[in-house]
């Protein structure tokens, strides 16, 4: 008893020992439990309040970036409404006028308007320029001839009798052969010399040197001056009359020496070279000056910008040159010539704004204006939306100013109306340059576009308005000219025919195809230097918006071709003939003959006045496949293509052009397959050239919809990746902060 109650002892206190050994060691874990939950929650709730906190940062940061947008977006809605209600030279006349009504009431014509001295004068030179010199019974010359040369042009005088119309070339044969310059002492001769205007002097100086050679004098070195100004005004200048300024720089060296040569001497060496477009040759002269201490004029500088704008196409070293002109001296401030080059080179930089503020700073500075700066600056216009009014504004300035319109003014009117897709306006201006025998390769292509852009392939309710027409002056000048509009055919001959339907307006898709196929072949016939890249472009472009998928692919086989040049493989190809790939494709082909020129299939030159395809013409090819959903057809193009990167014509291009044509057709290939509803293949297509190419949500929209409609996740999420990655290594998307910098900059 006494062991086993040992034992149990023993058992009771060890078990004892062991419960008072552990429980205060369970309570002190269980205390440091308690705690350390208790901070985790207090470390999350203040995670949690930092994260509001900094969420709440964002949003007032946010607030702040969307009141700063506001502010510059209405700062720009601002500026677009103050360059909308920019006032007109017209206008500012009209304040003038009245202005001076209120000063002067006595100034006043017999109907009791006011007299414009300016628009009176040139009334006077319109009526004298209609007079006949040949119904004349006292015939006078309009420039100051000396009596010893007019005694010997005798009749021909009555060539010299218009201040408009002149013909030096008739009076200079008839000099020459009354005994040419002969016994006429030198002041004569170049007093005659200054009298021919310079856009005709450069076709009587070869005559004028020989009659000079004869008298075994030498050539002055102002008139070896006023010879060189001559053969380089208004004229391109090629290899021979470069030649030919240069043998003038030899004879003027010669006779100067190493002294300097005259102010004049270097402004037309200047012009020359800059004409070349050799601005290292211009910047010599120009040390050469300053080395004789010759202040360059405003000529010289005006010369450099226009070599800047128009040969070199430097818009950044243009305007440091103009804005130098500013502050070198009141000589060189920039005039018309100057703000009209000025504009020109920010139009072509897409910056608009800034070409209307120089027109607004003529305006204050009271510069004159001239044609050629109205029509920039409607062109500038054009390629804004907001603007679009303002081009024409501008346009129909130039007829509140009282100028006659000259052919470029045409051009741009024609040009303004195509690409708002105002078929019948531009088809009356193209009338009008048909008639002044003005029709250029740049016209016709003008002429095309309109097809092309027309809205007669859309339905009616989706129409929008020509920007001409919301202008009272626009509504009225459209109504009368479609009202004057003549629709008899006119010419005798099939070269001076248009081929134009004997209609005021073109109402249907099949007309605009079956006209602009008349247009073509007629310039196929009489006029092939107007087929070029751009308007076979174009004619395509009219196919493939407004006619069906034959006339699509009967011109792109019948005008166009793949020029193999430097394309080498060891494959063996076999291609098929024109006539076999038609017969295959017989489908295809049903109905295109009812557009299409009669004479079109009776000429034999169409085929020796096929045009190369390009990069573009796979494009449209593509676009119209995809709208047709032809599979066959799109396989066609997208194997040619393959050839087309293998020849000369694209091997030779820049790196940067190559790749920027390659993503242009991946593009093209992912819409046209998306438009087939073949997904995964346009999906694979993106997912091979995601490293290669800049794949934004601009190109992908369509087939990501489109992927979203059938709910295939497996399409939209690797084009949410490959959009995601591209906003990291190509900057395509950037990030929601960085968005907000990018508005805030740009302001839109």
């Amino acid at each position: 008893m006494s062991d086993q109650g040992f034992r149990r002892y023993i058992f009771v206190t060890s078990t004892d020992k062991r419960l008072r050994s552990k429980k205060p060691n369970y309570q002190a874990s269980q205390k440091k439990l308690n705690e350390f939950l208790v901070k985790d929650k207090q470390r999350k709730i203040a995670e949690k309040e930092n994260q509001y906190n900094k969420k709440l940062e964002s949003l007032k940061s946010l607030t702040k970036d969307v009141s700063k947008i506001l502010q510059a977006s209405k700062k720009r809605e601002e500026k677009v409404q103050e360059i909308k209600n920019l006032k007109m030279p017209s206008d500012l006349e009209k304040e003038s006028e009245q202005l001076y009504r209120s000063l002067e009431p006595d100034a006043r014509s017999s109907d009791g308007s006011v007299m414009n001295s300016q628009l009176a004068s040139g009334s006077k030179e319109v009526a004298f320029a209609k007079i006949d010199p040949g119904n004349s019974s006292l015939i006078a010359p309009v420039v100051d001839l000396p009596k010893s040369i007019s005694d010997r042009l005798g009749l021909a005088i009555k060539y010299l009798t218009s201040k408009r119309n002149q013909n030096w070339v008739l009076v200079v044969s008839q000099l020459k052969e009354s005994g040419g310059l002969e016994g006429i002492n030198k002041r004569d001769i170049r007093k005659l010399i200054d009298q021919i205007p310079l856009n005709q002097l450069g076709d009587v100086v070869p005559a004028l040197e020989k009659m000079m050679h004869k008298l075994k004098v030498g050539i002055p070195s102002a008139v070896a001056v006023r010879f060189m100004k001559g053969i380089i005004h208004g004229r391109s200048i090629d290899g021979p009359t470069m030649k030919k300024v240069k043998s003038y720089i030899k004879y003027l060296r010669k006779h100067k020496g190493k002294s300097k040569l005259s102010l004049n001497a270097y402004e037309t060496i200047i012009e020359a070279y800059g004409r070349c477009g050799d601005l290292d040759k211009m910047n010599g002269y120009l040390e050469e000056m300053k080395k004789f201490n010759l202040q360059p004029s405003d000529y010289v500088y005006t010369n450099i910008l226009s070599t800047c704008v128009y040969k070199l196409k430097n818009h950044k070293q243009a305007v440091e040159i103009f804005d130098s002109m500013k502050f070198i001296s009141s000589m060189t401030k920039p005039g018309t010539r100057a703000y009209q080059d000025i504009i020109v080179s920010y139009v072509n930089d897409d910056n608009i704004e800034k070409a209307l503020d120089l027109y607004q700073e003529m305006l204050v500075e009271k510069i004159p204006l001239n044609q050629q700066i109205l029509v920039t600056l409607a062109r500038g216009c054009s390629s804004r939306p907001l603007l679009r009014n303002k081009s024409w504004e501008f346009m129909f300035e130039i007829y509140n100013l009282g100028w006659e319109p000259s052919l470029q003014t045409f051009d741009y009117i024609l040009y303004l109306s195509a690409k708002e897709g105002d078929v019948s306006l531009a088809r009356i201006f193209y009338k009008k340059l048909h008639a002044a025998k003005a029709i250029t390769p740049r016209s016709f292509g003008f002429l095309l576009l309109a097809y092309s852009k027309s809205q007669l392939n859309k339905p009616r309710k989706d129409w929008v308005p020509f920007p001409i027409t919301s202008l009272e002056t626009g509504r009225n000048f459209r109504t009368n000219l479609l009202a004057s509009n003549n629709t008899n055919p006119s010419g005798d001959t099939p070269e001076s025919f248009i081929p134009f339907l004997p209609v005021p307006e073109l109402t249907d898709p099949s007309q605009i195809m079956a006209e602009s196929s008349a247009v073509w072949a007629q310039a196929l016939m009489f006029s092939p230097e107007f087929l070029n890249r751009q308007t076979c472009t174009s004619f395509l472009n009219i196919a493939a918006e407004m006619g069906s998928l034959s006339d699509f692919i009967d011109r792109y086989r019948t005008f166009t071709y793949l020029d193999k040049k430097g394309y080498t493989t060891n494959e063996i190809i076999i291609e098929e003939p024109e006539e076999a790939i038609k017969s295959n494709s017989s489908d295809l082909f049903e109905g295109s003959e009812k557009t299409k020129a009669p004479i079109l299939n009776e000429m034999e030159t169409v085929k020796d006045h096929k045009l190369p395809r390009s990069s573009l013409t796979y494009v449209i090819a593509l676009k119209v496949a995809g709208k047709y959903r032809n599979y066959k057809f799109a396989q066609e193009i997208w194997t040619e293509r393959g050839i087309y990167r293998k020849t000369d014509a694209f091997k030779n291009l820049p790196r940067e052009e190559k790749d920027a044509l390659d993503f242009e057709f991946a593009s093209a290939m992912v819409s046209c397959l998306t438009k087939m509803n073949l997904l995964n293949d346009a999906l694979a297509i993106l997912l091979s050239t995601e490293y290669q190419f800049k794949w934004t949500w601009k190109e992908l929209t369509e087939l990501y919809r489109a992927a979203v409609e059938i709910g295939d996740s497996n399409i939209t999420r690797p084009i949410r990746g490959i959009t995601k990655r591209a906003q990291i290594n190509y900057e395509g998307k950037i990030r929601p902060k960085d968005f907000r910098r990018y508005v805030l900059e740009r302001s839109y």
